[in-house]
């Protein structure tokens, strides 16, 4: 895995069909739950912004918007099983200076079952269904969100041990499976290697990410609060 400033435009498996003129107007946001916290991350390669992402997440949902500046935007949904793995994500493309009530330039859903993923996606007035394989358990990725990256931390804690493997079905390698590896390296710091990247992490007892880096990129995680102040201390 790298971090990128750009991401693919299609967030799920069926990533070959071009985008095309919008269809139906956006559905608006999920409704707000009272009981969800609600942070955010800002992403940088050395002292560039790569990404900004703003969540908020409960036992059962996780909901955010990714922005890569000049790039794209993606506001996702994620439900989320009692062990921390994902049984179904949505995620909608926009330009990234779409306004809010912008219909999508695309629009995928996935349903994950067993060791499959049942995904649909919407562009241009035309639908495309496949199955696409993965392990059971799996977390949803999406390069370069950290609030997916927090689920993986939270997965390994409910699998349990000082390290853990996690299969992460990855967004943007046209659905393959990886795993990642977490490595709890004391109660407050965890390292987590996937897709030949290592990206360290301070974390609380939860496994909510505080900061983090990817040393061998220069980039640098920063945790951000509901109104975008920044929160975490560097190691």
């Amino acid at each position: 895995m790298r971090i990128h400033t750009s991401i693919l435009a299609a967030v799920l498996a069926a990533a070959a069909c071009a985008p095309a003129t919008p269809g139906p107007a956006a559905r608006p946001s999920a409704v707000p739950n009272a009981g969800a916290e609600r942070a955010g991350f800002v992403v940088k390669h050395g002292e560039a912004l790569v990404a900004t992402e703003q969540y908020q997440v409960s036992r059962d949902q996780l909901t955010g918007e990714l922005l890569v500046p000049n790039q794209v935007k993606v506001r996702y949904t994620a439900k989320l099983r009692d062990d921390g793995s994902t049984s179904e994500v949505e995620a909608r493309v926009f330009p990234a200076d779409a306004p809010a009530n912008a219909a999508p330039a695309q629009q995928s859903r996935g349903r994950f079952r067993g060791d499959s993923v049942e995904v649909e996606t919407r562009s241009g007035g035309t639908t495309h269904d496949t199955t696409v394989a993965t392990q059971s358990g799996a977390v949803f990725y999406m390069n370069p969100s950290f609030a997916m990256v927090e689920q993986i931390v939270r997965r390994a804690r409910a699998l349990g041990g000082a390290e853990a493997s996690v299969p992460v079905f990855l967004a943007s390698a046209l659905g393959q499976t990886a795993a990642a590896t977490v490595r709890f390296t004391s109660a407050d710091s965890a390292r987590v290697s996937l897709a030949g990247t290592e990206i360290r992490l301070a974390i609380d007892s939860t496994g909510r990410i505080l900061w983090g880096a990817i040393p061998s990129q220069d980039v640098t995680i920063v945790r951000t609060s509901p109104d975008g102040r920044a929160g975490g201390s560097q190691r």
